[in-house]
């Protein structure tokens, strides 16, 4: 997740400002918002575990922002 945030909006040099700068965008995004979503299966009450789970991905994707 850290490398998907990097690629998005790192400015400098890094691995991932190449991959972005090969793939056709020089500049980063200028991301305002983020945000995430968690699919219900089939079967499963999302009641607890959407805002548990929520919690969890949220943390664990901004573990990696500086």
């Amino acid at each position: 997740m850290s490398e998907w945030v990097e690629y998005l909006t790192r400015e400098g040099d890094s691995p991932m400002v190449r991959l972005r700068k090969a793939n056709g965008r020089d500049e980063p995004w200028r991301v305002k918002f983020w945000g995430t979503w968690w699919d219900v299966e089939p079967g499963i009450n999302p009641g607890f575990l959407f805002q548990q789970n929520t919690l969890r991905d949220a943390l664990v994707a901004t573990s990696g922002l500086k």
